[in-house]
């Protein structure tokens, strides 16, 4: 089967990452240079599968909550298990997550929050690069603090309509243009973040929870010298 955005545009980049598969038998595909909200505004189709995946009814469209120019929403989709999807951009204007949930079971979504940083700053890259597991969101910011990097970690109790952020991962040896926060999570609740200039060859640093991700400490560092 093939896909194509129903009102594409030449350089919207339909699909230009692969397609995010949701829990209701729905697929996400982003087009980050959509221009229905301005240029370069972005946008996220939501297909469903009808006739047992034979066909896919008429596609609807997704908008950042707030769009803007040069936002490029849908640079990053990613979805949870239970079908909540989160939306993050690569623009210049605030760096958010839009967070959208399924309603009923054709496809259709509905937005329900925005996820933003305790510590919000414009300039920080947030949202390009995320993680989701079970109830959790996982937000890299390689950029954060001069390059040195942190990675943030939020929760919903509610099923996607609030979040709170119960983490700042960074670690206290980080240095200028460490870039730390390329994110691994086990089914263990424990997460593995990279920092790939620190020491010179790069490090990983563990973390783990033991209440399902309400609270969060380190567990070790290990490099390539260690093994």
């Amino acid at each position: 089967t093939k896909i194509t955005a129903f009102d594409g545009e030449d350089d919207d980049e339909f699909g230009r990452y692969s397609g995010t598969l949701l829990a209701n038998n729905a697929l996400a595909i982003g087009a980050p240079y959509d221009d229905d909200e301005g240029e370069d505004a972005g946008a996220v189709y939501i297909f469903y599968n009808v006739d047992g995946g034979e066909k896919s009814s008429t596609p609807s469209k997704l908008y950042a909550s707030s769009p803007n120019a040069q936002d490029r929403f849908s640079w990053q989709v990613v979805a949870s298990e239970s079908g909540i999807l989160y939306v993050g951009g690569r623009g210049s204007g605030d760096s958010v997550v839009d967070v959208f949930t399924p309603v009923g079971e054709n496809g259709e979504y509905t937005h329900t929050a925005i996820i933003q940083s305790d510590d919000f700053v414009v300039v920080v890259v947030f949202g390009q690069t995320m993680f989701a597991f079970n109830n959790l969101l996982i937000v890299r910011s390689s950029k954060r603090d001069e390059g040195r990097g942190a990675v943030y970690i939020f929760l919903t109790e509610d099923s996607g309509n609030s979040f709170e952020q119960v983490a700042m991962l960074q670690p206290d040896d980080l240095s200028e243009g460490d870039e730390f926060g390329e994110v691994t999570i086990t089914q263990n609740y424990a997460v593995v973040c990279t920092a790939k200039h620190n020491d010179e060859t790069g490090a990983c640093y563990a973390y783990q929870t033991l209440d399902s991700g309400k609270k969060w400490f380190f567990a070790t560092k290990f490099t390539s010298r260690d093994v």
